[in-house]
């Protein structure tokens, strides 16, 4: 597989805070969309090798959460799927 599915990737959301740097235009909505196409395609940005390995054994299985790490205008983003369910869009700080 080498992206996840409409069904993998279930409804996705931002949060609070994701919306409040869009808001103060910290960030563009434009590079969220960059963001998410990346997480899609399954490149993870600055993840570790463990976190990788996680991923793709959670995607091998179905099961599990698949996590995407980036950085936009030096203001870290975390994306996370909670397979078959949603995806959030969220600061490392409202995890």
């Amino acid at each position: 597989m080498n992206r996840l599915t409409n069904k993998q990737l279930g409804n996705t959301v931002m949060t609070i805070g994701i919306n409040q740097l869009l808001d103060d235009m910290s960030i563009s909505i434009i590079d969220i969309q960059q963001a998410l196409s990346k997480h899609t395609f399954l490149n993870y940005g600055e993840l570790c090798k463990e976190d990788i390995e996680v991923n793709n054994s959670s995607i091998k299985n179905d099961l599990g959460t698949v996590m995407s790490k980036y950085f936009i205008n030096n203001i870290c983003i975390w994306i996370i799927t909670y397979l078959n369910d949603y995806t959030v869009i969220l600061l490392p700080s409202e995890y």
